[in-house]
């Protein structure tokens, strides 16, 4: 199983555990960020299936972009209040540095916004990155292990 396989597999469980009455939307991204709908849905049958569907059709891109998604997200839903960021790396696509500062500017012009992390990296530099996207909005890092 691939990497993303394991992605959409627990993503797809999670959303399927959701109570009826939670709203959640989904947003997937490499070098571009590919929203499942332009806003959140409550967790209905329909809703879930929808979003299982959009799941299987994602296919890696080939680059990191987790800011770029994160900022989208944050942009398009502005009053959800937590977050899960699932990644299997730091960005690739500018510096560390430019990708926290797109987040701090999108976090600065909202409602607060907890982010939790789940990344699959072990290498230190994406750590400290996503490490300081958790940080900075009193999120929880959990670094998970696919073998």
């Amino acid at each position: 199983m691939s990497r993303l396989e394991a992605f959409v597999t627990e993503v797809k469980r999670s959303v399927q555990d959701l109570p009826e009455h939670v709203r959640f939307g989904l947003v997937a991204y490499d070098r571009t960020v590919q929203p499942w709908e332009g806003e959140e849905r409550a967790a209905t049958g329909e809703a879930v299936t929808s979003a299982s569907a959009w799941l299987d059709r994602i296919t890696p891109g080939g680059s990191s972009g987790p800011a770029r998604g994160m900022a989208y997200a944050l942009r398009q839903y502005p009053t959800t209040d937590t977050f899960v960021l699932l990644t299997d790396g730091g960005p690739n696509v500018e510096s560390n540095d430019v990708n926290l500062q797109m987040i701090r500017y999108v976090l600065s012009a909202r409602s607060p916004a907890r982010v939790h992390v789940f990344a699959l990296d072990e290498r230190p530099e994406p750590q400290d990155f996503l490490q300081s996207i958790a940080s900075m909005t009193h999120g929880n890092y959990q670094l998970c292990i696919f073998r």
